[in-house]
């Protein structure tokens, strides 16, 4: 995704108006930052997954890209700084994916309790 396609995909979304995947993204950021951090250690390049509609958001790592139309996006984010979020349905495949990177960054996250209730792939 180009940087204009991303502000013109942001512009869509009236300034004060709430949206309940971005708000969940937001209150877990924390869990997704230390999740992404712990795998990338672990692992090295790869995705935090989510369950499609679970809540509180069900995570995991998985290595590499999860599947191969996103490999680019896994290849090309910066480990210390964002996290590349996936959406996963029941069958496997992606709904949504996204970089994204927030405060505390995923380095920073590494000072957090480590997510217990995380699997690495």
């Amino acid at each position: 995704m180009t940087e204009s396609e991303h502000t013109a995909r942001l512009a869509a979304i009236p300034e004060g108006e709430r949206n309940v995947f971005l708000d969940l993204l937001l209150e877990h950021w924390p869990r997704l930052a230390t999740v992404a951090w712990d795998g990338w250690l672990a692992q090295g390049r790869g995705a935090v997954t989510i369950e499609n509609g679970s809540v509180p958001p069900a995570l995991a790592y998985r290595a590499g890209a999860p599947c191969p139309c996103h490999a680019g996006a896994v290849e090309a984010y910066d480990p210390e700084t964002q996290v590349v979020v996936a959406v996963v349905d029941d069958d496997g495949s992606v709904a949504w994916l996204e970089t994204l990177g927030g405060v505390p960054t995923p380095a920073e996250s590494e000072t957090l309790a480590p997510a217990a209730d995380v699997t690495v792939h």
